[in-house]
């Protein structure tokens, strides 16, 4: 392979010095294989009905009767199938034989082998075929909520252990417990879960997965977005392994979404 290769994902015609996938598209991909196993707890959740949607197919709102929900399926099975098929034909092409249990694991082992992706002549197609299936992941997930889980329940009415989950609904000051049916005053739960994240060390993605039920109006991708935009510009702080103390970067976001709510 010569040194003056170009980049074989669909959109790029950036120089691959003799790779077949460039650092740029190299680094996207990085990004996204970190973010499946986020993106398959969010696709369980949504596929249980944990999650609910408004069906507006009909011209006019009703709740979906089905137990679960066939869309997150697909999409989930789809996007377990190309990392799956992806990491099988990086296996192949090495001699290196596979060893992981769930797809979780399979998409931290190609993460770990993004190298071996740049160099397979497949490896344009892997990047392409990965982030259309991640990219119909985060519409599947996005879908305006009619309830947000907001945290799970300690105790029942009577005072002993629940194991319940407290849900709120959009513009609702009440949530409850969906097992024991205790009443919680959302801002209070909302707010103690703001505390108790105040150190934690977040990625971009868990940082959007929490905006969605502490009132930002931004959606999740674009919260993402801003995230990654603000560290790759210096004005916040990684902590490693591209994680953010959420105590640092959620008052910025609520700024910023006040900002964006007055335009």
């Amino acid at each position: 392979m010569s040194d003056d290769t170009t980049c074989t994902t669909m959109k790029c015609d950036r120089p691959a010095d003799g790779w077949f996938v460039c650092p740029t598209c190299a680094a996207i991909l990085t990004q996204t294989l970190a973010e499946i196993p986020w993106m398959l707890d969010e696709l369980d959740t949504v596929l249980t009905q944990q999650t609910k949607y408004v069906d507006t197919s009909a011209g006019k709102s009703s709740e979906t009767p089905m137990m679960f929900n066939v869309k997150a399926s697909d999409t989930r099975a789809a996007l377990v199938n190309e990392i799956q098929n992806a990491a099988r034909l990086v296996a192949d092409a090495n001699g290196w034989t596979l060893n992981y249990r769930t797809p979780t694991e399979c998409a931290i082992w190609l993460e770990r082998s993004i190298s071996a992706i740049r160099l397979h002549p497949l490896g344009g197609q892997m990047f392409d075929d990965i982030n259309a299936w991640f990219g119909a992941s985060m519409w599947v997930i996005d879908r305006p909520a009619q309830r947000q889980f907001l945290g799970d329940c300690a105790v029942d009415p009577d005072g002993a252990a629940c194991g319940g989950r407290i849900y709120g609904r959009d513009g609702k000051p009440e949530a409850s417990c969906n097992t024991c049916g205790g009443v919680y005053q959302a801002d209070a739960v909302r707010a103690e879960l703001l505390e108790q994240l105040e150190d934690r060390l977040c990625t971009a993605s868990e940082i959007a997965r929490l905006s969605t039920y502490l009132g930002l109006v931004s959606d999740r991708e674009q919260v993402r977005k801003r995230i990654n935009q603000w560290s790759k510009r210096g004005q916040i702080k990684s902590h490693g392994s591209e994680r953010f103390k959420f105590g640092e970067v959620y008052p910025r976001l609520v700024v910023d979404d006040s900002r964006r709510r007055s335009a």
